[in-house]
């Protein structure tokens, strides 16, 4: 016994360090195994970043390179415009014609008559005299009437100096009283510019998207030399003139029920205390009564009985914050529609009177944007895709009922919501809570989920209102205009030309958009605000687009 007490002992004791060998092991082994783990994650993570970059990236150079069908793009569409016209020969002809089906067969309809109140000029043919004379008796023939065709022609700017001619009067007698006709007040003292002139330039830059470089050429080649600089202050003076129009117009857009806004990017090189580098902005403001549908005229400056008198306001500011509605719109009441720029619900936060409406094209291009990005992978975004597709076909219900109720009045089409868009809503509502834990927040797909998550509340309050749209695209086009002009004139120098743009923008876009010719608006109100005293808000509000006589917004006679 004691022998094999001592056979065992000894195996314990032999056995030992190996018993902690093994355990030492299996704890290296399972560090190591926390060490692989850990790699594999990082490696996850690693390869998680790359896919998301890549996205990024193929967004990018979608947006910059994306390939375009040039009958889809307009931009393109311009350099092969007589190409592409030549396809539609035979249809123009017509003249823009349409057919009309009356009972049992179609008819043309008719060549579009001429501008009833453009100037005629008679242009008379008359046969020769030995065709006057009758081929069977040879009698002179006598004239039984006429035909008339109408032919436009347009004729090249022309330039004409208005010399005032002042009378100066004296005593026979004395002598000494003499006395001088006054000048009628000017638009800008001391400067030769007409009123007409000045409408003239302001239209050429603000509604035609004219750099003022190009203005000057085009003045050379009319042999009338003006400097780029002098055109230049020519509008900061135009502005500045008009600024109490602009108060009134902007007093009118904060009574409105309802508000469009948007900002977007524009490059001051002199703006105090900033790089020329850094961005400012160019906010816009569409106020109106809450009113989708505008039945507008064929000529965009027809009657303005068809408009529901807008009132568009351009205001420049460094700043993208909220102070900048602040003072904007000041205690304003209403709905205001809007991106999901921060800006604005912090405005709302501290006016609770403000209801803010959501955008539901916001949202879907960020789908659109996610779409295009994964069109060249493989399978392993086939996922990805099918999201997208089922995301944005769900918005285009949306839009395909807005569609079917457009040309109804606000309480229908309130009604029509509730029965058609709000059973769809519900489905893409659960498509979001479906969908919302299965994407990474970081990926395009799931930045566009968590705009539909966290915009939800504003993007469905346009189903409470029959006229409220369903997204802010009216202010997306008005600002648009600025876009086309910034594409042109690139930046602004000083912050004064930015203000300027800024006011003069106002003034066209608002009387395009209640149906006004804004030359002849111009040209109109840059003859009469000299005369007006700023305190006067009655007569500044008879020079506002929706107030003016037409009947009085003539052209002159040379």
């Amino acid at each position: 016994m004691g022998t094999q007490h001592i056979v065992e002992e000894s195996l314990t004791d032999s056995t030992l360090p190996l018993q902690r060998l093994v355990v030492e092991l299996n704890k290296r082994l399972e560090e190591k195994d926390n060490v692989i783990d850990q790699q594999r994650d990082a490696i996850e993570h690693h390869k998680h970043q790359q896919q998301l970059l890549e996205e990024r990236i193929r967004w990018l150079i979608n947006g910059r390179y994306r390939s375009k069908s040039e009958t889809d793009d307009r931009q393109l569409a311009l350099f092969n415009e007589a190409e592409v016209l030549v396809d539609q020969a035979e249809t123009s002809e017509q003249d823009d014609s349409a057919s009309v089906t009356v009972k049992t067969h179609q008819r043309r309809g008719k060549r579009r008559a001429l501008p009833k109140d453009a100037p005629r000029i008679r242009i008379e043919h008359d046969l020769p005299d030995e065709d006057k004379l009758c081929r069977c008796c040879g009698e002179p023939m006598g004239k039984i009437g006429e035909e008339k065709s109408e032919q436009l022609d347009i004729v090249p700017e022309k330039i004409v100096v208005l010399e005032h001619i002042r009378f100066r009067y004296a005593c026979n007698h004395c002598h000494d009283a003499v006395l001088t006709a006054p000048l009628p007040v000017q638009p800008l003292p001391k400067s030769n510019a007409s009123a007409g002139l000045l409408a003239y330039l302001i239209v050429m830059k603000y509604v035609d998207g004219l750099p003022l470089h190009r203005i000057e050429k085009i003045f050379q080649r009319l042999e009338y030399h003006q400097p780029r600089s002098t055109l230049a202050r020519w509008m900061i003076q135009v502005a500045e003139l008009s600024v109490p129009l602009i108060e009134r117009l902007l007093t009118h857009a904060r009574q409105q029920p309802f508000m469009h806004a948007d900002e977007t990017p524009v490059q001051v090189l002199k703006e105090v205390n900033r790089a020329p580098q850094s961005h400012s902005y160019m906010w816009a403001i569409r106020a109106g009564p809450p009113h989708q549908v505008v039945v507008a005229p064929a000529h965009p400056c027809a009657s303005r009985h068809k408009y529901i008198l807008y009132k568009m306001i351009y205001h420049y500011d460094p700043s993208r914050g909220s102070q900048v509605l602040e003072h904007l719109l000041g205690d304003y009441q209403g709905y205001l529609q809007c991106d999901g720029w921060s800006a604005y619900p912090t405005y709302a936060s501290q006016h609770p009177q403000v209801t803010l409406v959501g955008c539901f094209a916001h949202a879907q291009v960020k789908f659109k944007e996610c779409l295009e990005a994964q069109k060249k992978l493989k399978a392993d975004t086939d996922i990805t895709q099918s999201r997208c597709r089922k995301a944005m076909h769900m918005i285009r219900v949306l839009y395909d009922i807005e569609e079917q109720c457009k040309a109804l009045d606000e309480v229908k089409r309130h009604a029509y919501r509730q029965q058609h868009s709000l059973p769809a809503l519900a489905d893409l509502r659960a498509w979001v809570d479906q969908t919302l834990p299965k994407v990474a927040k970081e990926s395009l797909l799931g930045k566009a989920v968590h705009y539909l998550h966290n915009q939800w509340d504003k993007l469905i309050r346009y189903t409470e209102h029959g006229g409220i749209p369903i997204d802010n695209n009216p202010i997306e086009q008005a600002i648009r205009k600025f876009v086309i002009g910034r594409n042109a004139w690139l930046f602004s120098d000083t912050p004064s030309g930015a203000k300027a743009s800024a006011a003069l923008y106002t003034l066209v876009q608002t009387a395009m958009l209640n149906g006004v010719e804004p030359y002849r608006y111009l040209r109109k109100i840059l003859g009469d605000l000299p005369n007006i005293d700023p305190s006067h808000t009655e007569q500044l509000d008879q020079l506002l687009p929706w107030n003016v006589d037409k009947k009085n917004l003539t052209m002159p006679d040379y």
